[in-house]
């Protein structure tokens, strides 16, 4: 109500307007915070939700990089060597009995080996030229240093030859189970 001086004098009815625009403010004010609020809840949840996904994609590759190395390791080349009387006897074996208490027969088809019981049958074959031959285990080798670098198994004389390897003096093979 502007008075005769011509300045507006504060009546109770502006007091209350004043009030209702306060009171809008604030709830306009209230409701951004919300709307503010409800914005972080999302994107916390999306980064949540992110976290996870590369928390999976990091465990997947770990997985798979686990699986890579053992699937290289399992598909390493394997090798074989041969040993005869005399390679026996400069090792400082005796070259006459074997692990399993036989008697050492260079020309028997047979093999040493540490992964497979003493009479346990063995296809062996030679990757190169695809000769293969049957052998008994009946002896333990190689020396543990050559087996960790991949040596499988030490043929006999005979056997090495039948597979066409005694030049080479190592060879590739691939071994199955027999029995």
């Amino acid at each position: 109500m502007p008075n005769l001086s011509g300045t507006s004098v504060w009546s109770p009815e502006d007091e209350r307007e004043s009030e209702r625009n306060c009171g809008s403010a604030i709830l306009d004010s209230m409701r951004s915070l919300d709307r503010d609020i409800d914005t972080v809840r999302n994107r916390i949840t999306y980064l949540e939700r992110r976290r996870e996904v590369i928390r999976k994609v990091v465990k997947l590759a770990l997985w798979t990089a686990i699986i890579g190395l053992v699937a290289v390791s399992v598909c390493r080349a394997e090798t074989a060597s041969f040993y005869t009387y005399n390679s026996c006897v400069r090792e400082g074996t005796s070259g006459v009995w074997t692990a399993s208490g036989e008697r050492f027969n260079e020309n028997d088809y047979t093999c040493a080996s540490w992964d497979y019981r003493f009479g346990t049958l063995l296809r062996v074959t030679n990757i190169h030229n695809n000769r293969s031959v049957v052998v008994r285990v009946n002896d333990r080798g190689p020396a543990k240093k050559l087996y960790r670098k991949g040596r499988k198994i030490d043929l006999s004389y005979k056997a090495m030859d039948a597979l066409g390897g005694i030049n080479k003096g190592i060879i590739e093979i691939s071994v199955v189970r027999v029995n």
